[in-house]
């Protein structure tokens, strides 16, 4: 059998902006701080990516699950800067429903590159949320 580890404090950026995948981040990731990237990917690559991290750093541990970033970044350039400023995130996680999605592409790249990516398809049979626990537990970098 396999054993697992999970990095104290995690960092996930999340993509796919569906009430599907809303809902199912809210109820899987439900002790995460959830950082919306929707109304800060708009403020520039630089000040967004600061945004982001200086609410990740504060609010630091008070969240012992971890932190989820909710569709940001939008460029590789927010990307790399979001890196820098927070060490880099654990995982990457493109929800699907069946279909890719074909907006962020060159951030899904970006994240496949570094080995933290994982594309993940909610329309599955069986018990999706344990399919997605196993899926975290196998590929999240320490």
């Amino acid at each position: 059998m396999d054993t697992y580890k999970m990095p104290q404090n995690p960092k996930i950026v999340i993509f796919g902006n569906s009430p599907a995948v809303s809902q199912f981040v809210q109820n899987h990731f439900a002790g995460y701080n959830k950082l919306s990237g929707e109304n800060v990917g708009q403020e520039g690559d630089q000040k967004s990516a600061h945004i982001i991290a200086d609410s990740i750093l504060r609010i630091g541990e008070n969240f012992a699950d971890g932190h989820v970033i909710l569709n940001y970044p939008l460029n590789i350039t927010q990307a790399q800067n979001l890196d820098i400023m927070i060490d880099g995130v654990n995982l990457a996680i493109n929800f699907t429903n069946g279909e890719q999605n074909s907006e962020n592409q060159d951030v899904l790249g970006y994240y496949k590159e570094r080995g933290t990516l994982i594309n993940f398809d909610l329309n599955q049979e069986g018990d999706v949320s344990q399919k997605l626990q196993d899926a975290i537990l196998a590929h999240i970098k320490l």
